[in-house]
């Protein structure tokens, strides 16, 4: 099969730092043709993380091209479609996603284009059963969740209150809080989402739709509120994890998960949702 030809990519062609979607342009590339051991891959979905918000201001250290235009996206998923000498571990069609050294972004080779060739060796094979949303968010996810445990300090035993539970994030602090001893207050819009998250191992679960947030932190902490909090929504949510964190507890803010999709030609809307104030949310750009 022939890949040879153009493709539309999402470039950065002068950093800005007051409006970032100004700093894109979609622009007509050749398709990469794969070498020595690499796979072309045709990518499919890609989150927009603060990270790729932070590149197009010319702020992320993980991106440093040495000329523009440059091509950002820190992650997303993938579906191999050729292979180049040496590769083939991987068949034609299978999903994948780049583990680290991630996806080559840092050269100005990103995810926001339609191909692009990686070392084979880096690319990790999609499970069937796994959401292409899920997937395409395999890396920045557990890596926030990781840091974010490790800036809050929580001993063992004490409590961690998060919004926006139920997102894919929030589902794996759950997990990732579990395994090191930390109990969780997890708050989220809707009531049918809770048995879900408590089969998780969530250890409270509160509806904010139909619950008191903060009465039902306090009688889990036995009056002292939850050691530390994240929050991803702002606004009233906000509120609410911050009466519900002990005195002198420590919040962190990272933005929050919408789901909403775009096309690579809507690049520039994509970033405009994704950069909301207030209710935020990361979008996808897909194609």
């Amino acid at each position: 099969m022939s890949h040879s030809g153009q493709q539309t990519a999402v470039t950065v062609v002068q950093f800005n730092r007051e409006d970032p979607g100004a700093a894109l342009q979609i622009r007509s590339i050749p398709i990469p043709r794969p070498g020595k051991g690499e796979a072309l891959c045709r990518m499919y979905l890609r989150p927009i993380n603060p990270s790729d918000v932070y590149s197009i201001q010319g702020l992320y250290p993980g991106f440093r091209p040495t000329s523009l235009p440059a091509v950002p996206g820190v992650e997303g998923l993938g579906i191999v479609e050729a292979h180049g000498e040496g590769a083939g571990n991987l068949k034609i069609g299978q999903r994948v996603v780049a583990i680290w050294p991630t996806w080559p972004v840092a050269q100005g080779n990103g995810t926001w284009q339609q191909y692009i060739c990686v070392n084979e060796d880096i690319l990790v094979a999609v499970p069937d059963g796994m959401a292409d949303e899920v997937a395409a968010q395999f890396l920045v996810n557990p890596i926030t969740a990781v840091g974010m445990l490790e800036i809050l300090q929580i001993p063992q035993g004490e409590w961690l209150v998060q919004d926006a539970a139920a997102s894919v994030l929030g589902r794996q602090m759950i997990q990732y809080a579990r395994l090191k001893g930390v109990k969780t207050i997890n708050i989220v819009r809707r009531p049918e989402q809770a048995q879900e998250l408590l089969d998780l191992g969530a250890d409270v679960v509160v509806c904010s739709s139909t619950e008191d947030v903060v009465a039902q932190a306090k009688a889990a902490t036995g009056g002292r509120g939850a050691y530390g909090g994240i929050d991803a929504v702002a606004g009233d949510t906000l509120a609410k994890v911050i009466s519900s964190v002990r005195r002198k507890g420590t919040i962190l803010n990272y933005g929050t998960l919408s789901g909403q999709t775009y096309s690579l030609e809507d690049a520039q809307s994509a970033l405009e949702h994704a950069t909301k104030d207030l209710r935020g949310g990361k979008a996808f750009l897909k194609g």
